[in-house]
């Protein structure tokens, strides 16, 4: 590399939107940081209007001292960010990876949270998977060997009047003599097996194109400065997907600079208007969000989860966390707020009949039109919505019988004022409890009355085979699946689930769990207006709130379910069972769920024999 005062001269970029937040502020506007990840615009896992404040870094709220002070959680959760931050750490420092270096690296990254021994793990197996990955592509020829790790690389453009925006992509940036610069984006597994949206790309083929090697910064808010040593003059730009832990690689890009910054031109400046912010997307993210206090996006329900404890940082929960922590706590704990990653799972014939009925309704519904017998599968025939859907022969077979019945019962009515709105998310903030709480409602269907009044119907379908459902249980289902309870309060508390900032009086709103089974079928009908049935749901749901919210002890519960765990290979359990230090025999088997109503159970049977079996986080 060389020495050099500057770096190369390049055509700007398109300005970013202008923002201005909605709350009193401290810092520079004038100084925006686009990170390629900022322009994925997935409705699930990004919210615009964070997205818009995280392009500022030198932006913050202005925010009383005397107010509370937000605590964290104690342990850090475990985004792939952490095994970038090792790796980094270890070839700066010309360290060789050991458990210990590794951990120590990871606790310093993770500082001031700790960080959890089954996270350790994860990141032990993502630096060696990586290291394992890099080793390959150097032996294949894919990557220089003489090749150095760039920590950022980052293109910045200044605008008229001082300000300044900067194109910078996360990752592990290598640099070669000849001038080859290859960025790798981490994942956990099968790298390109999943699409990344073209304007991701493109800023991360600019960056690597056109970028300067950053001095090292102490401060994330401060503007980058190139460092004393920059790289030599580009030759070939490649971005490559790597996966930390089955050492997977694809290759996404491979080109010219000249090609990197067309790339660039032509993806970016369509998706930048996402970051003027002026979309909200609530979603279990928001517990650990910096601009929560401030946010007008979040619905705020206080007292909605019914419990009298305040949690000792904010949390997130959703109505499968609830579920899952019935049957193992340590699989929430590590899942929902560890964030460590699902390892694959073969799937079992309940699981894929259950994920394939909650599809086809999904994509019946989403027509707004009442589901008909002439579209539906048989045993023979995908049907319409399954052709649509790309089912095959196998896949109609397989739940022809338990979508038989659904026409009969379908709850769209095609009526005047109708609104459908299958796999409806529904996020909103209990105060009391400083719980950020979200659930997703397979069906949602709105009727607006004459006089102006608004009915909701919630409908949950479950894929299960009845035995039995005699008068006075129907509320014992309550207690079984959280879904329906945590629907009942929110309509209770009128929250109006096309619309969660807004209120609304639920009147003649109720919520519907319809059980198909392969030789019979039902509607049962939680009516709102019914005081017997509201408190029966919000009994339910703070015995589960109460439950979870306070185990702080995360114990596992092992049992036959463990071998499909999706975090079986960092549970503390099944990693000395798998090692031989726990005998298999001394296993408990939770199956069963002991904690569960028993009368309940009595009336539900999966086809594996476990009732645990026909719940899923759909």
């Amino acid at each position: 590399m060389s020495e050099v005062s500057g770096h190369a001269a390049h055509a700007p970029g398109p300005p970013v939107p202008d923002w201005q937040p909605e709350w009193q502020f401290t810092g520079d506007l004038s100084h925006a940081r686009v990170m390629a990840g900022r322009l994925a615009g997935s409705p699930v896992f990004s919210c615009p209007a964070l997205d818009a404040k995280k392009s500022r870094p030198g932006v913050y709220p202005q925010r009383d001292k005397r107010d509370r002070i937000t605590e964290f959680a104690p342990f850090a959760e475990v985004p792939i960010g952490l095994v970038r931050d090792v790796v980094v750490d270890h070839v700066t420092r010309k360290a060789q990876p050991t458990p210990e270096s590794i951990a120590d690296s990871a606790v310093r990254s993770a500082a001031p949270r700790a960080l959890a021994p089954s996270s350790a793990l994860v990141v032990e197996a993502g630096v060696a998977g990586y290291r394992a990955a890099l080793a390959a592509l150097r032996a294949d020829g894919q990557l220089p060997v003489d090749a150095v790790l760039v920590p950022d690389v980052v293109v910045s453009d200044v605008q008229v009047g001082g300000g300044v925006v900067e194109w910078a992509a996360w990752g592990l940036h290598w640099i070669a003599r000849d001038g080859v610069r290859e960025s790798h984006l981490l994942v956990w597994r099968n790298a390109g097996a999943r699409p990344r949206a073209e304007a991701v790309l493109g800023v991360i083929a600019r960056a690597a194109a056109e970028g300067f090697r950053a001095a090292p910064s102490t401060s994330w808010s401060a503007r980058f400065e190139p460092d004393a040593v920059q790289p030599p003059p580009v030759t070939r730009v490649r971005i490559r997907e790597i996966g930390v832990l089955d050492s997977s690689q694809a290759l996404l890009f491979d080109g010219t600079a000249q090609e990197a910054r067309a790339m660039f031109d032509r993806t970016v400046p369509p998706a930048l208007p996402v970051l003027t912010g002026e979309v909200f997307r609530p979603s279990r993210g928001c517990a650990g969000c910096g601009i929560r206090p401030e946010c007008r996006g979040l619905p705020r329900v206080p007292g909605v989860l019914a419990v009298a404890a305040r949690a000792d940082y904010v949390r997130s929960l959703s109505t499968s966390d609830l579920w899952q922590h019935e049957v193992c706590p340590q699989q929430v704990h590590l899942l929902s707020d560890l964030g460590l990653p699902r390892e694959p799972m073969p799937e079992f014939e309940a699981a894929r009949r259950g994920l394939l009925v909650h599809a086809w309704l999904e994509a019946a519904h989403a027509r707004g039109i009442r589901c008909a017998v002439d579209e539906l599968p048989t045993a023979t025939e995908p049907g319409l919505v399954g052709e649509e859907l790309g089912w095959t022969v196998a896949d109609a077979a397989l739940v022809a019988d338990y979508l038989e019945r659904h026409p009969d019962q379908c709850p769209v009515t095609e009526g005047d004022g109708e609104v459908v709105r299958p796999e409806c998310g529904i996020t909103v903030y209990d105060t009391d409890a400083d719980v950020v709480f979200s659930t997703r409602p397979d069906l949602v269907v709105a009727h607006l009355g004459d006089d102006g009044t608004r009915d909701v119907v919630i409908r949950e379908t479950k894929t299960i085979n009845l035995r039995r459902l005699e008068a006075g249980e129907e509320l014992d289902l309550l207690h079984h699946f959280p879904q329906v309870a945590a629907a009942v309060c929110l309509l209770a508390e009128g929250v109006d689930p096309l619309n969660t900032l807004a209120r609304f009086k639920p009147h003649a709103s109720r919520v519907e769990l319809e059980l198909l089974g392969s030789d019979a079928a039902t509607v049962i009908n939680f009516e709102i207006g019914d005081p017997e049935v509201v408190l029966a749901a919000r009994v339910a749901l703070a015995q589960r709130v109460d439950t979870w919210l306070h185990d702080s002890e995360h114990a596992p519960r092992p049992g036959r379910q463990c071998q499909r765990c999706p975090v079986r290979q960092w549970c503390p359990v099944t990693v000395l069972t798998d090692q031989g230090l726990i005998s298999a025999d001394d296993m408990i088997d939770a199956e069963g769920a002991d904690s569960l109503p028993r009368d309940v159970l009595a009336l539900i049977e999966a086809d594996t024999g476990a009732a645990l079996d026909e719940e899923f986080a759909f």
